[in-house]
């Protein structure tokens, strides 16, 4: 049998921290303010609190609303350096820095592919969709070599992954489809090794490339990378949205016009045949309610197989159905209704704004329409799209070669730590050797010093990161991570030999809240930015700065699914007197609390709030 030319998957693996990650940690430590009636807690001496609520523990926040993707398990890299090696190239996108050790022909060619499908993708789904971030991604390229050193695992496991024989097709990518339409997927595809990994505000992908074989329309995007961009988006996109997408991006052809989606397979191959067979077959399918719900798999009772693959298919019914040029202008409404829900309840009004009927309306259209959309492709309306930017492909400077190797080996520090922690130490030292390399040739670009800092954080060496973290803020680097770092830093050495009660003055704060000010305007928003700096007024004796508190305030609908957020802001205002605020504020808390514990915790302090409220005498 003969096979097409593999694909090549980019963008493959998993990201080291999360957003729950980061604040989960933090969310058991938040200080309760006078209202929650604790002994010797600070507080504002010009407000006289008007709710008294026992002691609550703090809301846990959410899991990631989707499941994480899959963990590839694999050991370190190393990028070694020989004479006979090529030199760097470098190349500068919109959002990605490239350092290639492949030819200009194949550097050039792949990040062209790269430019080509993120263009290509948004006719699928809105470029505001995908995480963005002011810190460009890195890329590293290097050409595919058998003879790698002894020591370097990963490179082996990578090799490994990608010579693994092909995937076979799946139900709607068979030897039938495939001749009935041109320029399909292949048969079966292999990954190029690859791996991404995430920090809080960038990403890093470091690639293999056989460039014998390399064929640049082969190139796509991994599954896994379109997931967990959408995953990562602020405000966080609706589960159904992510799931949705996720599911039909394999089903689909995304390197040219017009892209075509082929038939979904319906929760199982037998029930897929059933409906082909019979469009009157039986078929399991959610109340539309249970499909938006914020909570739809949270609950044990949710979380039966057939139950989850229902919600599975449904959700990639739903968007493939509104996709479907047949029922325009539904796509629009579609676009329309997730941005709306990323920051409010999804409910049955909301969705009849927006498309004109309501559930049931729904219900009865997505049971019509599947058994078309398991016999039947979707091909999206063509459109002409812009030329793309001209690249300038040059000969990389030893402080670009520093600072971007210098990224991906720091970013391997963590992903070492969790699987291969007795490699630990050579890769700690590789990584600060790299970065130390710029630094003592007199490089002064703040990148370097902000990469260098958090290097050493991530080495667990915070008294050695501080004034490379220093000197990049001075230097008003781009880098949210830097910011809420040097604050983190600063706002331990304030809590060291303090009683977990005391207070502080705003001028003892002020060196906390400066750079969460900063980060507060960076791209990507970070959640531990503004926790932290709610931590810090929680613990001031003064009140709270004019304007901090609108803009923790207009930075909650960013962070829905994070209830630690919201939580601590409605605090604050409860502290301010903001009585109605808070009590608004901790209701849309409760909407979107995915977990029993932290709809009770919201609702504890909102029955408190009722009470106060009251006249005296009158009961509960």
């Amino acid at each position: 049998m003969k096979l097409f030319p593999a694909l090549i998957f980019v963008g493959f693996g998993a990201g080291l921290m999360t957003v729950t990650d980061t604040a989960a940690e933090s969310a058991a430590l938040v200080p309760l303010p006078p209202e929650l009636a604790l002994p010797n807690t600070p507080g504002p001496t010009s407000v006289t609190p008007d709710v008294s609520l026992p002691a609550i523990p703090p809301p846990v926040l959410p899991r990631q609303p989707v499941e994480p993707e899959r963990i590839i398990q694999l050991p370190p890299m190393i990028i070694s350096e020989t004479s006979k090696a090529s030199p760097w190239l470098y190349v500068a996108t919109e959002d990605t820095e490239y350092l290639s050790r492949c030819s200009q022909a194949t550097t050039r060619a792949f990040v062209t592919a790269q430019l080509e499908i993120r263009q290509i993708l948004q006719l699928f789904i809105p470029a505001d969709f995908f995480a963005k971030s002011a810190v460009p991604a890195v890329s590293i390229l290097a050409p595919l070599d058998t003879n790698l050193r002894g020591d370097d695992a990963v490179g082996r496991e990578m090799l490994r992954n990608g010579n693994q024989p092909p995937r076979p097709a799946t139900p709607n990518n068979s030897n039938k489809n495939q001749r009935q339409r041109k320029g399909s997927a292949p048969e079966g595809f292999r990954f190029l090794p690859n791996l991404r990994l995430d920090d809080r505000d960038m990403l890093a992908v470091f690639s293999y490339i056989n460039e014998r074989t390399f064929r640049a329309e082969n190139v796509m995007a991994a599954p896994e990378y379109i997931s967990a961009r959408l995953a990562s988006r602020t405000p966080t996109l609706p589960a159904w949205l992510i799931e949705g997408v996720t599911r039909l991006y394999p089903q689909g052809n995304f390197r040219r016009q017009p892209l075509t989606i082929q038939p979904v397979r319906w929760l199982s191959a037998e029930d897929t045949a059933g409906l082909q067979r019979d469009p009157e077959s039986r078929r399991v399918m959610l109340s539309a309610h249970d499909l938006f719900s914020i909570d739809a798999l949270a609950a044990p009772e949710n979380q039966h197989p057939t139950r989850v693959a229902a919600w599975q298919s449904q959700a990639a019914l739903f968007v493939r159905w509104a996709l479907d040029p047949a029922h325009a202008p539904a796509a629009e409404a579609l676009w329309t209704l997730t941005r709306r829900v990323s920051h409010e309840p999804p409910t049955e009004a909301l969705f009849l704004q927006c498309f004109g009927f309501g559930y049931a309306d729904l219900q009865e259209r997505l049971s019509d329409y599947l058994p078309i959309a398991v016999r039947q492709p979707v091909r999206l309306p063509t459109v002409k799209l812009p030329a793309l930017p001209r690249l300038q492909i040059k000969p990389a400077t030893p402080e670009q070669i520093a600072r971007l190797r210098g990224e991906w080996e720091r970013l391997e520090i963590p992903f070492v730590r969790a699987r291969h922690p007795e490699f630990l130490p050579r890769y700690i030292d590789q990584a600060r050797a790299t970065l130390r390399r710029g630094v003592d040739r007199g490089d002064q670009d703040p990148r370097l010093y902000a990469a260098l800092g958090l290097c050493e954080l991530d080495a667990g060496d915070p008294a050695a990161a501080r004034p490379y973290l220093e000197k990049a803020a001075a230097a008003q680097v781009i880098r949210p991570r830097v910011y809420y770092e040097l604050a983190r830093l600063r706002w331990l050495d304030l809590l060291r030999d303090v009683p977990e009660n005391g207070g502080f003055t705003v001028a003892e704060l002020q060196p906390i809240l400066e750079p969460l000010r900063v980060a507060a305007t960076l791209s990507p928003p970070l959640p531990e930015v503004y926790i932290l700096m709610a931590d810090a007024w929680l613990r001031c004796r003064d009140r709270v700065r004019s304007t901090d508190l609108p803009g923790l305030v207009a930075a909650t609908p960013l962070f829905r699914r994070i209830p630690g957020v919201a939580y601590r802001v409605a605090l604050l205002q409860l502290r301010e007197g903001q009585r109605t605020e808070a009590s608004e504020l901790l209701k849309l808390g409760v909407e979107f609390a995915s977990e029993p514990s932290m709809k009770a915790n919201f609702q504890h302090v909102l029955t408190a709030i009722t009470a106060a409220a009251k006249p005296k005498g009158e009961t509960k």
